[in-house]
């Protein structure tokens, strides 16, 4: 018997390795004495969010680069990304979306740079935040010899549209005197640039990235009315960063006339404060949804396919989770493969995991208990939910 294990991360307490890790030492000591304990494969997934470089090289054998880079603020960091020297051969029943991808593969998430948990110690400054890291690695990776680059793109603590990115790579954002404006006065002063020079471009390799949301660049739905709260943007100020997303569009589109009409409303576009819009067309960037991308890149549907059960989970899990996060998607590979499929999740919305089609789904936080302790503990409790519900899990593989 087998059971595979493939969380996504429980923000701000475990990665998605250590939720495996914790799921597993449950479900040992829990598991009925009078039957043989099943193996456990360990399979985290990730969505294009904080998380995804260790999903894909955990599953592909890849190893790690350190490099300098800085955080969303400018402070100097230490970082690192994942690089796939070699790719397996994949077999899908459909069109495989990685096909565009070539070893040696480097795996970046932007919010080993310019995520928000890394400035969450520091008043949130969205008018001066920038995307400069995320651009650092994206050079230093092309700058290596990166046959293509994997990039996931959630957890920004970003709305510059990755203007920041862009200067990185060598585009210089020009005022109306013709003069460059410095990188680090980018993007408090984009306001002022009248066009985009980019003689000075770093050659990059062809670039796939994964989104974990739809947004457009712009408007109700967009990039700052959604998601510019979380990153510090007053209700005051919404109109002003939404005028900066649509100038970046308009110098942006001048440079490329070949930008279709609709392009700030794509989706996908408004995806890390606005970066999905500038990836795809400043950069010629290829933009998916990041769990369909990750699950073909790591054979997660061949891994569901031959297991006798599904365990999944992730922080919170709510109605939000139903549009493109990990756990629902593998809840929907499961289904298709007739195989039974468990959340166990920080927080847990039952409607939602009804919804998502789950064949039972436990909560690890104790009602009584506050989210703050909940997080200090996440490991704990995660591990006695898993112990106390093993006893119910060889019925569910029975029943299937």
């Amino acid at each position: 018997m087998q059971i595979l294990l493939a969380p996504d991360k429980f923000k701000r307490s475990l990665s998605a390795s250590q939720a495996c890790t914790a799921i597993e030492q449950g479900l040992r000591d829990g598991w009925p004495h009078t039957l043989p304990c099943p193996g456990f494969i360990h399979h985290p997934i990730a969505d294009g969010g904080e998380g995804t470089t260790e999903a894909v090289v955990t599953a592909l054998g890849g190893r790690w680069l350190d490099l300098d880079s800085q955080d969303a603020h400018g402070r100097r960091i230490r970082t690192r990304y994942g690089w796939i020297d070699e790719l397996p051969g994949h077999q899908h029943d459909s069109p495989d979306q990685t096909s565009g991808l070539t070893a040696p593969v480097a795996v970046i998430e932007m919010s080993a740079a310019s995520g928000l948990d890394l400035v969450s110690d520091l008043p949130l400054d969205p008018w001066r935040a920038s995307t400069s890291g995320t651009g650092q690695m994206l050079r230093h990776a092309a700058e290596r010899g990166a046959g293509s680059i994997f990039l996931g793109i959630g957890g920004s603590a970003t709305n510059d549209a990755g203007c920041a990115m862009a200067a990185a790579l060598g585009y210089q954002w020009l005022d109306a005197a013709g003069k460059p404006i410095p990188i680090d006065e980018l993007p408090a002063r984009l306001l002022e640039a009248l066009a985009i020079d980019d003689s000075g471009v770093v050659p990059l390799p062809p670039l796939l990235v994964a989104v974990d949301v739809t947004n457009p660049l712009l408007g109700a739905n967009g990039a700052t009315r959604i998601y510019g709260p979380q990153k510090g943007i007053p209700p005051a100020d919404i109109e002003r960063h939404e005028a900066r997303l649509a100038h970046i569009a308009r110098l942006v589109r001048h440079l490329r006339p070949e930008i279709p009409g609709d392009a700030i409303d794509q989706p996908g576009s408004g995806a890390a404060g606005g970066l999905g819009f500038t990836l795809r067309h400043l950069l010629g960037a290829s933009l998916m949804p990041g769990f369909d991308l990750i699950a073909q890149l790591t054979s997660i549907e061949q891994a569901i396919a031959t297991a006798d059960l599904v365990i999944t989970g992730e922080g919170r899990f709510d109605h939000q989770s139903l549009n493109g996060k990990g756990p629902a998607g593998v809840a929907r590979i499961a289904r298709r493969h007739g195989k039974p499929a468990i959340a166990m999740c920080g927080l847990l919305d039952q409607d939602a995991a009804a919804a998502a089609g789950f064949a039972a789904a436990w909560q690890a936080k104790p009602d009584d208990l506050s989210t703050s302790e909940a997080i200090a503990r996440a490991a704990e409790l995660l591990r006695e939910c898993a112990r106390q519900n093993s006893p119910l899990l060889p019925s569910l593989i029975a029943a299937s």
